[in-house]
């Protein structure tokens, strides 16, 4: 059975640091390998700050949503945000068909 936790955070940079450290306690205490911790803050910080530099043409507040499910063979993180900025939809096209999975827990 998978351990899940969703945050929902602002479109900040501070937003982003605060999820981080909530997602390590969890995973932490969790028992999830040190290379899974430093893989998952390493994705939320990139893709977090990616959504939020590139993703919207306003200044105004919007909600992203992080998510998490820890199983004891993976870890699956999903992150997703509202753009409203036309070109983001390009980027996520690219990046989505550069992913690959990064690592898996044994």
């Amino acid at each position: 059975m998978a351990d899940q936790l969703s945050l929902q955070i602002t479109n900040s940079l501070t937003a982003v640091q605060a999820a981080n450290q909530t997602v390590s306690r969890w995973l932490a205490d969790a028992g999830a390998p040190a290379a899974i911790q430093y893989f998952a803050r390493l994705a939320i910080e990139e893709f977090g700050t990616n959504v939020i530099k590139f993703g919207y043409d306003d200044a105004n507040q919007h909600l992203i949503q992080v998510n998490l499910s820890l199983s004891s063979s993976e870890l699956v993180l999903t992150i997703i945000g509202e753009s409203n900025a036309s070109p983001w939809s390009d980027h996520c096209a690219t990046a989505a068909s550069a992913l690959k999975p990064v690592h898996t827990a044994r």
